[in-house]
């Protein structure tokens, strides 16, 4: 079987304050090697979260966290990366004040 690999803009958002929002699902038989990279565009101190869900699962913070309520300065940035996700699963995000953008970039495999 042919594999092939795409390199791409996975996912982009930038979610209301203290909204849990689904920045990226990995499609059906598709495997993903992805970054976040998370930007506070506000003039204030912010907090952000990224978590991980396994397919069939719903959110739990307290389960899938990965970065969970980060502080983050002003106009900075910073990244999560080596993310290995295989089909279903997702990458969820959370801005405290709303003022931070995230984008998910990688390879999707299938």
């Amino acid at each position: 079987m042919d594999m092939g690999t795409d390199g791409k803009i996975l996912g982009q958002n930038k979610p209301a304050a203290d909204t849990d929002v689904a920045l990226y699902t990995v499609p059906a038989a598709t495997e993903c090697l992805a970054s976040v990279f998370v930007c506070n565009v506000s003039a204030v101190q912010e907090t952000f979260r990224v978590g991980t869900v396994k397919s069939g699962n719903a959110l739990d913070w307290d389960r899938d966290a990965i970065m969970f309520d980060v502080p983050i300065n002003p106009n900075s940035s910073t990244q999560v990366t080596g993310l290995a996700l295989g089909a279903g699963e997702a990458i969820h995000v959370r801005s405290g004040d709303g003022g931070v953008v995230f984008n998910a970039i990688g390879l999707e495999t299938t």
